[in-house]
């Protein structure tokens, strides 16, 4: 346990990049899982015992609860015309694309090919500036020899079947999952005539409804409020409504 630090806090391991070379793993304080490559990820000796296992875990970030949420919106009305807008959004929230239980429940994150050959993967690994890729496999493969070896890469090196180094939860796998949300924008216009009033009504509002129109966000493979589940949740949709209103 970690005091000083609020309940939930999030702990896991921090990475310092890619293995280099057979020289930096063999170099390296050993880790604890499966034996690495280049091209895995390196995780800190926090206590300076050669081995990276449990004890070398550290405080990376609050739970998935956002630390902010905030709401602004307005109505602005000429003549017969009322429009209404709403925007809201979070600040000072994570989310990670690896496994991880937290209080909202368990994402197994989209790490390609963790499952086999088979299996949904993004499109995004096949690009090689993606990922991990040794520069002999760029030439022999007719890739760019300076996309090869990217220190900056979104995926450590793949391969078909669960790589139990690599999906360890660390900072590596760490997101920014604020956002600023145009929630809905209303358009109303009030009806009234004489043929209304002969009917007893006294006037008909019209309305059009949009609601989750755009979202600003770092995330860009999920709804950010979704992000957390890796693709295991039904996307937020776009939805639009049109309203009558009679009004006696």
């Amino acid at each position: 346990e970690f005091n000083g630090y609020p309940n939930g806090i999030v702990r896991g391991f921090r990475c310092l990049g890619f293995f280099k070379d057979e020289e930096d793993v063999t170099y390296s304080p050993v880790q604890s899982w499966n034996t690495v490559m280049p091209g895995d990820l390196k995780y800190m000796d926090v206590n300076g015992d050669g081995i990276i296992n449990d004890d070398d875990k550290v405080p990376l970030s609050y739970n998935s609860t956002p630390r902010l949420q905030y709401g602004v919106g307005g109505e602005f009305r000429y003549k017969n015309f009322t429009a209404g807008v709403l925007f809201r959004g979070t600040g000072k929230t994570d989310y990670y694309i690896v496994e991880y239980t937290d209080m909202a429940g368990e994402g197994i994150g989209y790490i390609p090919f963790r499952l086999g050959e088979s299996g949904n993967v993004l499109t995004i690994a096949a690009d090689p500036r993606n990922r991990w890729i040794p520069r002999d496999y760029a030439l022999a493969h007719g890739m760019d020899p300076s996309l090869a070896e990217n220190p900056n890469a979104e995926f450590p090196r793949l391969q078909y079947g669960d790589n139990t180094n690599n999906r360890q939860f660390s900072d590596f796998w760490k997101r920014d999952g604020q956002y600023f949300r145009l929630q809905e924008i209303t358009l109303n216009y009030n009806l009234r005539n004489q043929l209304l009033k002969k009917m007893g009504i006294a006037s008909v509002d019209l309305q059009l409804i949009g609601t989750n129109l755009y979202v600003w966000s770092k995330s860009k493979l999920f709804d950010p409020e979704q992000a957390k589940y890796n693709g295991l949740k039904y996307p937020i949709p776009s939805t639009y409504a049109f309203q009558i209103y009679i009004n006696l």
